[in-house]
This record gives C-alpha cells, structure tokens and sequence, in this order.
C-alpha cells in the first residue's frame, strides 16, 4: 500500500513513544497481551448483560404501553 500522500510537505511522526514499551521482554509483552484479554473478556460478558437487561426493559416497556392501549380502549372515563 502508498503512504498517504503528503501535500508538498515532509511526513511528521507524531505518534508518541512509550519509553517502557521499548525495554519489555517476552514475558512482559505475554504477560500484558493476557491481561488485556481478560480486560475484553469482561467487556464481552459486560457487554451480554447489559444487551439482556435492555432486551428485558424493551419486553417489559412494550408489556405497559399494551396495557395501557387496553385500558384507554375501555373508556373508563368519569
């Protein structure tokens, strides 16, 4: 793939340089790949939870306003 055309001007590096990053060895990298994992991994189940209790407000929203059309519809009125 081309690098992205400059527009006249010389490429500027700006992303920033962690000095850490540089001085990890294997286990270090293995050991922070693992924990980010977890860290997605809690995000997913997190993410399965809050779509259930969102599908569950939905039923029950859905439940009340059939209940309330049913009412209305019996014009119980004063």
């Amino acid at each position: 793939m081309p690098p992205p055309p400059s527009n006249g001007h010389p490429a500027q590096d700006n992303r920033v340089r962690d000095p850490q990053v540089e001085k990890w060895d294997l286990e270090d990298v293995i050991a922070e790949t693992e924990a980010f994992r977890a860290v997605l991994h809690d995000a997913g189940a997190r993410t399965v939870r809050l779509l259930a209790a969102l599908k569950l407000q939905r039923r029950h929203s859905r439940a009340v306003r059939a209940a309330m059309q049913s009412l209305q519809q019996l014009r119980l009125g004063p």
